[in-house]
């Protein structure tokens, strides 16, 4: 569940940077989500976080990078019958 959690908060972070494109912004976001993952557990005193719960901040931040290729590999030119419909 907490692999999911951190998943599910990072996406938006992950499909901001990809939109967004290689600049110094987006690459702040990262940094930034990842200091947290690594910072709160100092600051609060808790325990480090495990494993599981870095896989979920990888696939958070991936994912919409993976989503867009796999529309990339998908989009093909468009049949000769919706060409000519939209002449």
């Amino acid at each position: 569940i907490n692999m999911l959690w951190i998943a599910g908060w990072t996406v938006g972070v992950g499909y901001w940077g990809m939109r967004a494109g290689k600049t110094t912004l987006a690459y702040a976001a990262v940094v930034l989500v990842v200091i947290g993952v690594v910072g709160a557990p100092l600051v609060t005193g808790l325990k480090t976080t495990p494993v599981v719960e870095w896989i979920g901040l990888v696939m958070g931040l991936v994912s919409p990078h993976l989503t867009r290729l796999q529309r990339r590999a998908y989009s093909g030119p468009c049949s000769p019958s919706i060409r000519t419909a939209s002449s």
